[in-house]
This record gives structure tokens, sequence and C-alpha cells, in this order.
């Protein structure tokens, strides 16, 4: 090879080297995150001390996802938690800053319970005033929720309660009542009438009257399908984990007259149970034919026991309601378990 070869292959060489250099730089792939198309709701039912099941399976739940997926709250897994009345209590105390454990939240129900039925009044103050004070539960709601706002919430929380003032359902969530104060809500959500007074409301042009949600809605599932379809528009799929306690389907003696629809030896009014049953097969049904939402409903089914006023605390019936809740997890267990699983592929995949 000559020099002039030579130097025509090195001059060849560099120029290949500047090509090389002037290729475009290559491009960093950003993955854009992938809207889900599922959304996933717990929702709580009222019910009083009868929250005592709820809570029991609750608890289960959240101890099955920390053994399989860590210590992540169990909140994390939901797009939406919904509750009335005592639900709505459970609601709360999942959602807020600094979650309360589920362990707590049972131990509320178990050795707490004064707190929301203390001593009740006598009979003669009970003809003008309701039957229990709400002193002890103004001082625990303060303590505990301070003056946290829905605003402040970690997961989307639906309550339930009922304008009597201008006769109308009250949701409280972030987005129908972002700065209202969670004591305020909690207050609402447990008016129960006769048990407690309604709870007054004032904004700068109007006030409300709000009483217990379970006259509307104690099984909230359709108001929480609602508020996930307002939420999330754009996915295809809602599942509705609905978590009862224990209900007894009442009877009636229908050659009684009149006057068995006021039977007062039976402590509701037959009438009452009767349109609080009727509500509840309402729900179900029509949940069950909604073609968007999986309807999940965990409860205690046994029509053979006695049935148990909200405001029975006593150890008897605390007793009864753990051995309720226990089954209600026995039965359920395979179910739990595999909601458990589910919820923790939905919780991963939105990890980008």
């Amino acid at each position: 090879m000559n020099i002039l070869e030579f130097i025509q292959k090195l001059l060849s060489f560099f120029k290949r080297k500047d090509e090389v250099k002037s290729l475009p730089e290559p491009q960093a792939i950003v993955r854009k995150p992938v809207e889900p198309q599922d959304v996933w709701v717990l929702a709580v039912d009222g019910g009083g001390i009868k929250g005592l099941i709820s809570a029991y399976v609750i608890e289960e739940l959240d101890k099955i996802l920390k053994s399989k997926n860590g210590d992540a709250p169990l909140s994390s897994y939901f797009d939406l938690v919904a509750g009335t009345s005592t639900g709505g209590l459970i609601t709360l105390c999942l959602t807020k800053k600094n979650s309360i454990s589920t362990n707590d939240i049972t131990c509320l129900y178990l050795h707490k319970n004064g707190i929301f039925f203390p001593h009740p009044k006598s009979f003669f103050e009970r003809l003008l005033k309701d039957k229990y004070s709400i002193d002890g539960m103004l001082k625990y709601f303060d303590e505990v929720f301070k003056d946290d706002t829905f605003n402040s919430l970690t997961t989307n929380a639906l309550l339930m309660s009922y304008d009597i003032e201008n006769s109308t359902p009250f949701p409280m969530d972030k987005t129908s009542t972002p700065c209202m104060k969670l004591k305020d809500a909690a207050m609402a959500t447990t008016a129960a009438p006769t048990y407690y007074p309604p709870f007054t409301l004032k904004t700068d042009d109007k006030k409300y009257c709000l009483i217990d949600g379970g006259v509307i809605a104690n099984n909230p599932t359709l108001w929480a399908y609602a508020k996930a379809k307002e939420l999330y528009p754009k996915r295809k799929r809602i599942h509705v984990i609905s978590i009862g306690n224990f209900r007894k389907k009442p009877t009636f003696n229908q050659d009684s007259g009149s006057f068995s629809w006021l039977d007062f030896s039976k402590g509701n009014l037959p009438i009452q149970t009767l349109y609080h049953s009727a509500s509840y097969e309402n729900i179900s049904a029509l949940a069950n034919v909604l073609p968007d939402l999986d309807y999940i409903r965990i409860e205690y089914h046994n029509n053979k026991e006695e049935s148990i006023k909200m405001d029975d605390i006593s150890p008897l019936t605390l007793n009864r309601l753990t051995m309720m809740g226990k089954a209600v997890i026995d039965e359920n267990k395979s179910l739990i378990t595999n909601l458990a699983d589910k919820l923790i592929s939905y919780k991963k995949s939105k990890i980008v």
C-alpha cells in the first residue's frame, strides 16, 4: 500500500466516525401512566354497635393484605371508601391522615363503646330529649379528627347523612363538602333519630339539619357507585366490597290488625323495621343488575338469631357479636383471601 492509499483510508475512517457522531442521540423511552380500567370501593353499613362485625371483617382483610404485601394502610388499596353511620365512622378512621389501625377500630367497639352509648337518660327526660348525651362523642371526635377537613384525607371518602331542614340527602366528600370538618361529618352521619339530636351545620348562606344517613342509605353501595362514576368516568368496571353486619329479616303476623304495626315490645316499630328491610333488599336487587358493577356482599346470615339493638353494649351482646364476626370470617375466608390478592394486583398495576 502506497502513501496515497493509506491517507485515503485514514480519511475514510475519520469520515465514518464523523457520520456516527452526527447520528441523533437516542431518546429515553418515557412510559406514560396507564389509566386503570377498574375502580375498587369499600362500602361499610350502618348499624350502631353491630359495626363490630364489620370491624372484624375489615381487620381480617387488612391482616391478609399486610401478610402478603407489607404494611401499606388498608385505604391505599381502594379508590373510594364509603360509609353510613357507624360505617361512616369506620370510613373516617381508615382514610384520615395517620389512619387508625383496623385493630384499634375493633377495640373501639369492644372497649370504648361507652363514648357512643353512655348511661341513657331517664324515661321522663327521654320524653322531651334524645336518649343519649353527645358530650362524650364531641370530645372523642375532637381529639381524633381535630380540625381536619375532607381535603386532608389520604383516600377519597364518602359519608351519608340526611338533611331534614331541606328534605334532601346530604352526601359528604371531597367534592361536595371539601372544607367540612371531619368531626362535624362524624356527628352528622351518626345522628340516629331518638338516640342523638340532629347535627346543625351552618354555612354563610344556608342552614342544614343533619341526621343519620341510615334513613336513606344504611348500605351506601349505590351512592358509592354513583360517586365512583363521577370520580372516574373513563373506567370500565366498579368493584364494591360491601361490608354489612347483622340484620334479622322481619316476619309479621298478617292477621293481627293495625296494632301489629305498633308493637312497642319488639324494640322497634314493626313498620319501621319493614321499611328498613325493604330498603336493603332494594339496594341488593339493583346492585346485582348494574352491568358495570361487581357487587361483593359480606355479612352475617342466620335468621334464627335474636335481633340485636344498635345500642346494646352488654357483655353478652358483645360476645355474640364477636362470635358472629368470627363466623363471617370463617364462612368467607377464601373470598376475603381472593379479594386481597386482587387488591394487591390492582395496587401494583397503578405503580409506574
